[in-house]
């Protein structure tokens, strides 16, 4: 199994439709809304 962080960069307000979104893709194991140089940071898991 692999394991990659993807840190993103939204549009102002858009922060908790994107994780939402996110979290709905089997390979996001985890999505968060964050402070500083990026917005949401999310953990991805393969195969």
């Amino acid at each position: 199994m692999h394991k990659g962080f993807v840190l993103l960069n939204c549009d102002l307000g858009a922060e908790e439709f994107i994780v939402e979104e996110l979290r709905k893709i089997s390979q996001v194991s985890q999505a968060y809304v964050t402070f500083g140089a990026y917005d949401v940071i999310a953990e991805i898991n393969t195969d």
